[in-house]
């Protein structure tokens, strides 16, 4: 049972990490034109900002449990 869920936690994950790879795909492929990208992102439940994102070379995922990693596009 317990590995059961474990299996549903993580499968209720995969559309999530899907879409922050979209992303990291649409920062590389803008890598180098000088545009900006425009991006809505949740603050908190229910709760959206917009925000101007600069050309970059790198990312920060959020690992959980205060924990956060800082990686290059490329990783």
């Amino acid at each position: 049972m317990k590995l059961l869920a474990q299996q549903r936690e993580l499968q209720a994950k995969i559309p999530d990490i899907e879409k922050c790879l979209e992303v990291v795909a649409t920062l590389q492929a803008k890598k180098g034109t000088g545009e900006e990208l425009i991006a809505d992102f949740e603050v908190s439940e229910g709760i959206y900002s917009r925000a101007s994102i600069e050309e970059t070379d790198s990312v920060c995922l959020w690992l959980g449990a205060n924990v956060m990693l800082e990686y290059s596009l490329e990783e």
